[in-house]
C-alpha cells in the first residue's frame, strides 16, 4: 500500500497540469472579459479565450498560437478610417474603399466578387 502511494506521489510530481481560468460575465448589454496587463502564452490549450489588454485598451483573442487583436477602437488617434455614428459605421477615409480587392480605382467603393443588393427600408 505504501509502495502505491509513493508511486503515485512520484507520478503525479512529475506530471505537469494546467488550469486556465477565465472569467468572464455576460449581461443583456455587455460581456466582460478578463483584463490583463500583459498577455500570456498563446497555445492550443489557450485556443478561443479572451483577454482585454490594460496597457493599450484593445482586446485580444488566442488563435491556437498567437494573440490576434480583436477590434481596433474607432478612430482612437486615427489608427482607423472607420467612424462610428449611432448604430452606422462609415469611412473617414479620403480615397476609395475596396471590398475584397485592396486596390479600389473603379470608384469611391468597389466590391469584388459576387455581390448582391437587397430590400432596404427607408
Amino acid at each position: 500500500m505504501k509502495k502505491n502511494i509513493l508511486s503515485f506521489i512520484i507520478i503525479f510530481s512529475l506530471t505537469r497540469i494546467e488550469v486556465f481560468a477565465q472569467n468572464s460575465t455576460i449581461s443583456p448589454s455587455s460581456i466582460q472579459v478578463p483584463n490583463v496587463s500583459a498577455l500570456g502564452s498563446c497555445t492550443a490549450l489557450q485556443k478561443g479565450q479572451l483577454a482585454f489588454l490594460t496597457t493599450n485598451n484593445q482586446t485580444y483573442y488566442c488563435d491556437g498560437t498567437a494573440w490576434q487583436q480583436l477590434l481596433i477602437t474607432a478612430n482612437v488617434a486615427n489608427t482607423t478610417p472607420w467612424l462610428t455614428a449611432g448604430n452606422h459605421i462609415y469611412s473617414s477615409n479620403t480615397a476609395n474603399v475596396g471590398i475584397g480587392l485592396n486596390n479600389p480605382n473603379r470608384g469611391k467603393l468597389e466590391v469584388s466578387g459576387v455581390s448582391g443588393v437587397g430590400k432596404t427600408n427607408a
